[in-house]
């Protein structure tokens, strides 16, 4: 049995973000921006081989996202800013989101384990 390590990209999507893995060596290595691509994550993966065939284990371990991109916005600025967005500003509220990044024409929650690389506004 090893422990691999991917690098899942997110884009944006019609309803949901997109996402794409690939292997890596290291979660120390460092991770080239994809074009299209507004952030990124680590995790790991049990994988095993079992009479020629691969067999992997659920995905595990996941680090925050590293935000290529988007504006990194508190509740009041997404009061001031967007006003009438009155579905994210209740989300806001009620799911005890404290930021949120804007990016590909959309909002996603900021979690405390998440990093803004570079602060563009789109």
């Amino acid at each position: 049995m090893a422990l691999k390590h991917y690098v899942q990209y997110a884009y944006p999507g019609i309803f949901v973000s997109e996402t794409t893995e690939e292997p890596i060596k290291s979660r120390k290595e460092k991770v080239p921006k994809k074009k299209g691509a507004y952030a990124y994550r680590f995790y790991s993966q049990e994988e095993t081989k079992k009479k020629g065939e691969i067999l992997c284990g659920r995905s595990k371990d996941f680090s925050g996202w590293y935000y290529f991109a988007g504006e990194l916005l508190t509740l009041d600025d997404v009061k001031k800013k967007y006003a009438k967005e009155d579905t994210l500003i209740w989300n806001m509220e009620n799911n005890h989101y404290e930021k949120v990044v804007h990016c590909g024409g959309q909002f996603l929650p900021f979690d405390k384990k998440d990093t803004m690389l570079i602060k563009e506004k789109q």
